[in-house]
């Protein structure tokens, strides 16, 4: 059995805009996280691996199975979009077996699966609840339930963090975690932290193309040399913010300590280990020293 997920020259037109552009990846068991700022074409992506929209060119497979045989693949995936909703006067129990029951699953089957589905979200106590007094983060992890049903081999989940607080954040990180034991999750987001604490593997991908895949490792050093932290007074400060690429300032008594992308730093600057969040804005393509990154 092959349970990658291979996307090989995937290419996606509307009209004038490219918004998929010869886009290859290969994705292994985990979480696999895709990150991009908006309009990168991360959605357009997830609808195509969803098979809600065709592509033009290219070719999707997993475990030999094409995507052009979409009754097959849709066997196969689970999906949580960003703006999950189930209709709220549903009880959590009610609306699992309602939607097993549309994915065509017997009333054993059924029944066996939401119990222990229910029990891996931590939702078992909340199952007689109505969909409408639940909070944001059980709301999420009553997507990823539904996500469940069916023993999907890839879970697609958009933008999975948004709207929730940081307590629910973590919860919903963990849980994400232990789906990916068994599956492929493929994680869409914009969010740098989601990446840097879960993810196995990462894609950037911008304006339609994929600029780098790899572990956090190896996209961390993608901006390795190019990332600089120096002390200032406050008087200098509107003067760097004009002329250097900023990453982060923080007061320190009477200074500012920056941090900035340049190819050639400042003088007085030191050289620091990039992070994920450094390495992505240099390759999403921030300006450095007045010149666009073409990577």
């Amino acid at each position: 059995m092959d349970r990658r997920l291979k996307i090989d020259q995937v290419t996606k037109q509307y009209k004038s805009l490219k918004a998929l552009d010869q886009v290859t990846m290969e994705i292994t068991p985990g979480i696999f996280g895709l990150l991009g700022p908006n309009g990168a074409g991360k959605t357009t992506l997830m609808r195509i691996l969803t098979t809600v929209l065709s592509y033009d060119s290219g070719s999707i497979s997993y475990d030999g199975i094409s995507w052009e045989q979409k009754k097959q693949i849709r066997q196969k995936i689970g999906y949580l979009p960003q703006k999950f909703s189930l209709y709220k006067q549903l009880k959590v129990c009610e609306a699992l077996h309602h939607l097993a029951d549309l994915k065509g699953m017997k009333k054993k089957e059924r029944t066996e699966q939401v119990e222990a589905i229910l029990s891996q979200v931590n939702l078992v106590e909340h199952s007689s609840k109505k969909v409408s007094e639940l909070s944001g983060g059980m709301v999420r992890r009553l997507g990823i339930a539904q996500a469940l049903l069916g023993n999907p081999e890839i879970i697609i989940v958009d933008e999975p963090t948004t709207g929730l607080d940081p307590e629910e954040r973590i919860r919903f990180r963990q849980l994400l975690r232990k789906v990916a034991q068994d599956a492929i999750v493929l994680l869409s987001t914009h969010i740098v932290d989601d990446i840097e604490v879960i993810c196995d593997q990462v894609g950037i991908l911008n304006r339609g193309k994929v600029l780098q895949t790899g572990s956090l490792m190896e996209i961390q050093q993608a901006a390795q040399g190019k990332v600089w932290e120096l002390l200032i007074s406050p008087r200098e400060f509107d003067q760097y913010a004009l002329e250097w690429n900023l990453i982060a300032n923080q007061r320190e008594g009477e200074h500012y300590r920056l941090r900035l992308l340049a190819e050639t730093p400042p003088t007085g600057a030191t050289p620091v280990v990039p992070s994920l969040e450094d390495s992505y804005l240099y390759l999403i393509g921030e300006k450095i020293d007045g010149q666009t990154n073409e990577l």
